[in-house]
């Protein structure tokens, strides 16, 4: 617990600002009280989280239950079953109330669901996002704050303005877009698109299936990955580093101002070699460096 918090409360009190029990409420929702015990609810086809304020959220999977359960933030959550959909926000009435006492703190929410859950949709303004083990179709959008994914398997859709994203131990397709911000992915098995507008794009250990990434101004690296696909590869401003498995794939790399690196063995094989995925890299202002990891050393073009 923050002292200096308790101490503010304490001093309200006294000042009959607000009332003891006000006192009680704004501690169990600000996560100041100890042994909160957890919500336990029923099994809906959908849950949508609906935060307006800073508030950070920890979403996981279990296999060993069969509702969903409020681990904590029950007591500044608010629940709306509405059909077969679960919706929880933060009322308007307490939000104004701790912060406008207390306009720096952020609150924590944390939410178990069952392993396999058809839909998840979470809608944050402020604050950070972490899911878990879990298996769903997810859609989602942040204004600021950083998302981090991991043991998540199914779709996945993610929009953010500000924000870092990482995805690990993912398997499935998915749309990640942040204006703002690096996207990272480690491994993993994915299918699908990666765009920032300002900011890197790093991949690591992991298998690549129709993949298309794309930022405007910063860098792309691929490490230990394999192609099981075609893919594009694009930055406007910004270098290209491939340093993984190439074996079985045609790289057609371009660049306006910078060099290409890595491709004079693949030129003189070219002709005769047939390829089984076809990789476009571009950049409009960079470098491309490529180094084939299996035997064989380099590829490019």
């Amino acid at each position: 617990m923050d002292d200096k918090v308790v101490e503010k409360l304490e001093k309200l009190v006294k000042e009959g600002k607000i009332s003891p029990k006000e006192k009680e409420e704004l501690e169990r929702a600000m996560g100041f009280k100890e042994n909160e015990a957890e919500l336990k609810l029923g099994l809906p086809k959908e849950i949508e989280c609906h935060f307006f304020e800073s508030i950070a959220l920890e979403l996981s999977g279990d296999d060993a239950i069969n509702e969903i359960i409020i681990d904590k933030g029950k007591d500044f959550l608010k629940l709306d079953l509405e059909g077969k959909t679960l919706k929880i926000n933060f009322p308007r009435s307490l939000r104004e109330r701790i912060f406008h006492k207390f306009p720096h703190e952020s609150l924590l929410a944390k939410i178990r669901v069952p392993y396999n859950f058809p839909s998840v949709e979470i809608k944050l303004v402020s604050g950070d996002l972490d899911i878990k083990n879990l298996s769903s179709k997810f859609r989602i959008s942040v204004v600021s704050g950083d998302v981090s994914v991991s043991g998540i398997k199914g779709n996945l859709m993610i929009d953010a303005m500000s924000g870092d994203i990482s995805l690990r131990d993912f398997k499935g397709e998915a749309d990640i877009s942040t204006k703002s911000g690096d996207l990272e992915i480690r491994d993993s098995t994915f299918k699908g698109s990666l765009k920032t507008y300002s900011g890197d794009i790093s991949i690591e250990n992991s298998e690549l299936s129709e993949i298309k990434t794309t930022t405007f101004n910063g860098d792309i690296e691929i490490e230990k990955t394999t192609f099981k696909g075609n893919g594009d590869i694009n930055t406007y401003f910004g270098d290209v580093s491939l340093n993984t498995n190439l074996a079985d794939v045609f790289i057609k790399a371009e660049t306006l101002l910078g060099d290409i690196v890595g491709g004079d063995r693949y030129k003189e094989i070219s002709q005769t070699k047939e390829y089984a995925y076809e990789v476009c890299v571009k950049t409009k202002n960079g470098d491309i460096l490529m180094t084939d990891i299996a035997e064989g050393g380099e590829n490019g073009r």
